[in-house]
């Protein structure tokens, strides 16, 4: 594999699509939701704050993380560490949203944990990833002869 030029524009672009799925989207449905339901506004008060700052690094890796080529050592040290920032991010905003409804004869229970281990495992396949990468990649890499035009 050859060890090509990369430009700005596309990691730009994948930054501010996580960005704007991490952070804007996420906080505005938290926020409309809220607004809707007056009573879950306590609830998720340090959601928005996780979400904000997580959302934002989250941004700021997978802007690196698409910025490097592959087979790299940055790719896969900017990967590993977006991957920590989603399972931060995953975990607080699941744990925020465990709440129970309790009506004059009804109390309901809402939690998630079956899908909190799903998405945690599949955050750790993707971090495995960026390591199975960066060792095929990188011995391809060297394998390769270097030639100078």
């Amino acid at each position: 594999m050859k060890s090509e030029k990369r430009g700005l524009v596309l990691p730009s672009i994948i930054g501010i699509a996580h960005f704007l799925v991490f952070v804007v989207i996420a906080v505005s449905v938290l926020f409309y939701v809220s607004s809707l339901y007056p009573e879950l506004k306590g609830l998720f008060q340090n959601t928005y704050y996780y979400m904000i700052l997580f959302g934002t690094l989250i941004a700021f890796f997978a802007t690196t993380t698409a910025y490097f080529n592959k087979g790299e050592i940055s790719r896969m040290g900017s990967g590993i560490v977006k991957i920590f920032c989603l399972f931060v991010y995953t975990v607080s905003v699941y744990n925020n949203l465990d709440f129970t409804i309790e009506l004059e004869n009804f109390v309901a229970n809402v939690s998630f944990p079956g899908l909190l281990d799903l998405k945690i495992g599949l955050l750790v396949l993707y971090g495995v990833y960026f390591v199975f990468e960066y060792f095929i990649y990188n011995k391809e890499r060297s394998a390769e002869p270097d030639f100078l035009p």
